[in-house]
């Protein structure tokens, strides 16, 4: 049986910043527990951290891959192909991570192949106008 480590990070809308901690789920750990937890454990007030602020978050999945680099591979990363960038996200239809942009898409087996470039928050510009930049 193959294990995969099940941990996350998440995007904070309002201060346009990753929280890249490495968020495990572990028994009745919610996704929504973490981002509170993280808040506390970075001295915002209880109000900070409540409904509101949790829906300004965006949780985004590890995918139990790493990049040649080394690097964790999570939803919303930016992969380097030969045509183009891709982004990684979750299909629901396959059940399964999915790195696909307007041409083609990377089969999983040679995602520890590419290399990251940026995520979909922090480098949109990646994904706009000619995938062949840069």
């Amino acid at each position: 049986m193959l294990n995969r480590e099940i941990k996350f990070r998440a995007w904070d809308k309002r201060t346009r910043k990753m929280i890249d901690t490495g968020f495990h789920i572990l028994g009745e750990t919610t996704c929504f527990d973490l981002i509170y937890q993280y808040c506390m454990e970075h001295g915002k007030r209880k109000d900070e951290c409540g409904l509101q602020r949790i829906n300004s978050v965006v949780i985004m999945q590890y995918t139990g891959l790493k990049d040649r680099n080394g690097k964790e591979i999570y939803e919303g990363d930016i992969l380097r192909g030969r045509s183009g960038f891709y982004p990684v996200s979750w299909d629901i239809e396959y059940a399964s991570f999915m790195a696909v942009n307007n041409y083609a898409f990377i089969n999983t087996s040679s995602w520890c192949k590419k290399e990251i470039i940026g995520n979909i928050y922090e480098n949109p510009e990646l994904l706009s106008g000619d995938s062949n930049a840069k």
